[in-house]
């Protein structure tokens, strides 16, 4: 990697994403680019250059505070005014030379019960870098690693999920850890209202773990040559797909999925999958376009 850049607005999970970006930065050797962008809010009258004041400020404030994982990397600020538009769009055009770019899964935006933001949701969905999406609960020593455990990578067969099972194979070799290949597939609909006997359940379970095994393979096969010297867990397992995911990763795993698989829906910015993933993650999940 080369350049990581990292979204911020001084929330408890922005900074989380900042102490999480600075620790990849320093394990891969990128620069760390430090993004703010500010903008006018609605019933609020205040000059371009009060606003620019106002987020140096702030800048300085959060930067002061993470000093002790930013003075391990190479690192720049940059805060640009969104106007009334979307954060999103001002950080996707700071990163269109980056290899990875990391936001909270929330921000001062409003809305405190939902667990995903609409910048972090824009983002995955839409710009052509991997996102990652930390939530404001994980550890964020200096010296921790940016995740404890291993690489946990969703398959479907999907270019996307190809292209999600070679960034995870990156990771995984970076870091010397298991990566675990895992596709999933709930029941057909019909018996989870106790439609089906249980003899056609089991057979139903045993020809979803079958074709799955085969997806993993096929998977597999097709990124072979990323794959040497990485350790390989297989996972095939009956139940949706989002929930397999994050109830296997726990806390201390890193989630990887493509932005859209299979049977998504032409137009939607991000695939369900992904969505549900981000939003019920302990763990940092990275989205992969």
């Amino acid at each position: 990697m080369d350049l990581i850049v990292v979204g911020v607005d001084g929330s408890a999970p922005a900074d989380t994403a900042l102490r999480w970006a600075a620790r990849q930065a320093r394990l891969t050797g990128a620069e760390l680019a430090v993004v703010y962008a500010y903008g006018r809010r609605p019933g609020r009258a205040r000059s371009e250059d009060g606003s620019r004041a106002l987020a140096d400020k702030l800048l300085t404030s959060i930067t002061k505070r993470n000093s002790d994982v930013l003075e391990h990397v190479t690192w720049h600020l940059h805060a640009e005014s969104a106007g009334r538009g979307s954060p999103a769009r001002v950080l996707m055009d700071e990163a269109e030379q980056a290899d990875l770019i990391v936001v909270g899964s929330r921000g001062r935006g409003g809305f405190g019960e939902l667990l995903l933001g609409s910048t972090s949701y824009r983002l995955a969905g839409r710009t052509r870098t991997p996102v990652v999406v930390l939530r404001a609960d994980l550890p964020t020593g200096a010296d921790e690693p940016p995740f404890p455990g291993d690489v946990v990578v969703g398959v479907d067969g999907s270019d996307t999920g190809d292209r999600a099972l070679l960034w995870a194979a990156a990771e995984a070799r970076r870091r010397d850890v298991t990566l675990h290949v895992l596709h999933a597939q709930p029941l057909p609909t019909h018996y989870l209202y106790g439609m089906g006997s249980v003899p056609n359940i089991d057979k139903e379970r045993a020809l979803i773990v079958e074709e799955g095994e085969k997806i993993i393979e096929r998977a597999l096969t097709r990124a072979q040559d990323a794959l040497d010297d990485i350790e390989i867990a297989r996972h095939c397992l009956v139940e949706p797909v989002a929930n397999a995911l994050v109830s296997f990763a726990g806390r201390e795993n890193l989630i990887v999925v493509g932005s859209r698989g299979h049977g998504y829906v032409s137009g939607l910015m991000l695939g369900a999958t992904s969505h549900q993933v981000l939003h019920h993650a302990q763990a940092p999940v990275v989205v992969v376009p």
